[in-house]
């Protein structure tokens, strides 16, 4: 097993629970995916994470399938009905012309420069004409704040498996050769429910329309497949 997917196991695996903060984000990219769909949609999601998304998509009828890296984490997934299936982005398999949405919410930032010009034609390849590539990615990451060292090895790596830092232009960039920009904007998520985390979440979203950014802010993107 590669260096990157030994990290993905861990927090498919005993470290899951990393990933109950993204609920917020995941419920935004779900309601972005149902405004949009004039019917019940066929969804491909890359990138399992606890399964938030594809219960979500389950509950509203969606037909919904997804792919990892990991094992464990489609074998869940297959539990609960989903067509889940073991593999990379760069070879997904599926028809094509398969999916009226693919949704990868922290994914694109794991890529080497091959694997993401791979993966975004075999994103286009699946979707539909007219079909719509939707997900988010860490807004101007600084990734040298991230990196950490392997007490056992010495390693050097970054903690999330980060190999990329993206900004809208630079994202923009490898994406429209084989797809349009739709939308795309730069937005903060909040994992708490209180009054407090929801009047940061207004804060944040007010200094963002003014221009100012903080830290951890994502950048949230539609871009649609040239029918």
């Amino acid at each position: 097993m590669v260096f990157p997917e030994k990290i993905w196991s861990h927090y498919q695996g005993a470290g899951v629970i990393v990933f109950s903060g993204a609920a917020p984000r995941l419920e935004y990219l779900f309601r972005l995916v149902k405004r949009r769909a004039s019917r019940a949609p066929s969804v491909l999601n890359i990138g399992v994470g606890n399964g938030y998304f594809e219960t979500r998509c389950q509950k509203a009828g969606f037909q919904v399938c997804a792919i990892d890296p990991v094992e464990a984490a489609v074998e869940s997934l297959r539990k609960q009905g989903v067509d889940a299936r073991r593999a990379l982005v760069s070879a997904i398999p599926f028809p094509s012309g398969y999916f009226d949405f693919v949704v990868a919410s922290e994914v694109l930032e794991h890529l080497e420069d091959q694997e993401l010009s791979a993966g975004v034609g075999e994103i286009a390849r699946v979707l539909k004409p007219g079909g719509y590539f939707v997900g988010t990615v860490p807004y101007e990451e600084k990734l040298g704040e991230e990196m950490i060292v392997c007490p056992d090895c010495g390693k050097v790596f970054h903690r999330w498996g980060h190999v990329r830092s993206f900004s809208p232009l630079s994202l923009q960039a490898a994406l429209e050769p084989d797809l349009g920009l739709v939308r795309m904007q730069v937005r903060g998520f909040s994992a708490s429910r209180s009054w407090r985390g929801r009047a940061a979440s207004g804060v944040r979203r007010i200094l963002l329309f003014l221009g100012s950014h903080g830290v951890n802010e994502n950048i949230v993107f539609v871009f649609a497949k040239r029918a």
